[in-house]
């Protein structure tokens, strides 16, 4: 990841730090167990000609269980998209970018 991504979600625009992001997903994934995570569809990835830049598009159905503040337990069911963009810098491919969209399921 680069030390800086662009996300775009719930209509706006934020340039959010890797740090953030780490922090962000470790507090989730610690409030969350899933039992399902699955592809709707084949994941797609499409890489430019100069090889420096690439994009995938993922489509997913989950459901998990999640905690809240009072430890009280629930099930979220939801479908989830998103499209990252990713670009190489010495040779390594960082994410730059990332859209996503979820539907609650549950």
């Amino acid at each position: 990841m680069a030390e800086h991504i662009w996300e775009a979600s719930r209509g706006g625009l934020n340039r959010i730090s890797r740090r953030d992001v780490r922090d962000r997903f470790a507090a989730y994934f610690a409030s969350v167990s899933y039992s399902v995570w699955d592809d709707l569809q084949p994941p797609h990835v499409s890489v430019a000609a100069d090889g420096q830049s690439a994009w995938m598009a993922v489509e997913i159905e989950a459901r998990l269980t999640s905690r809240d503040d009072a430890g009280r337990q629930g099930e979220v069911a939801f479908e989830s998209s998103w499209i990252s963009v990713y670009e190489k810098h010495d040779d390594r491919w960082l994410l730059v970018g990332i859209s996503s969209s979820v539907v609650d399921r549950s």
